[in-house]
Formats: C-alpha cells, structure tokens, sequence
C-alpha cells in the first residue's frame, strides 16, 4: 500500500509546532476537525449538533480575537463552502488568512501578535 502525499497536514504540523514553540501567552489554538469522509449517519449527527461546511483549518484565539488559517496546498484553490464560510466569518468580525507556505502562515502569525 502506497501513502498518499499530504501536503497541507504537513503544512499544519508545521504551523502547530511554531505555536508550541514561540506563541505568547494569551494565545490559544485547536484544529477544527470537519475534514474527511464520514458515514451519511455520522455527517447527519454532526449537521444536526451544527457543523457547518467550509470551516478553516485552525482557529486560534489571542487576546480575546477570533483568528482563522486555512491551509491548502500550493496551487489549490478555496471551495464554494469553504468561500462562503470565510465571508460570513469576516461579517462576524474574524480575521482570516489562506496560506500555501509556511512563510506566508509565519508572516500572519507574526502581525497578529500570536507568535512572540
């Protein structure tokens, strides 16, 4: 059995070990698990407790402000959902950032004031 290359899980393991290592105090993060396939019974539960499609990757909170990363693979591009959800989180208030490197993640990091 073949691996199949996953580019934007390094990408994020890449991003959360930078948080480990260098984000300030009042900084706090999770990865928003709503990829992957699942059981139309399973997909339905989640529906029905509120998932929504197109939440990004990670959500990190500093100082009392919700932030957002996406990462996706060089060259790949947002869904519909994934659109629709990072604009109605923009009305809300939520700063957002999609991010193919881990210089662009860094750079994001850096002027919120998570990384230290």
């Amino acid at each position: 059995m073949t691996r199949r290359a996953q580019p934007e899980a390094a990408l994020q393991r890449s991003v959360i070990q930078h948080l480990r290592w260098g984000a300030r105090g009042d900084s706090w993060w999770t990865h928003i698990p709503n990829g992957g396939r699942r059981y139309p019974i399973e997909a339905a539960i989640f529906k029905s407790l509120g998932v929504r499609a197109g939440n990004p990757d990670l959500l990190i909170i500093r100082a009392g402000q919700p932030l957002f990363m996406e990462l996706k693979a060089a060259g790949r591009k947002l869904s519909q959902a994934q659109i629709e959800c990072h604009a109605a989180l923009q009305r809300a208030g939520a700063q957002i950032e999609t991010v193919d490197n881990i210089d662009a993640a860094l750079a994001f990091l850096r002027r919120l004031g998570v990384l230290r």
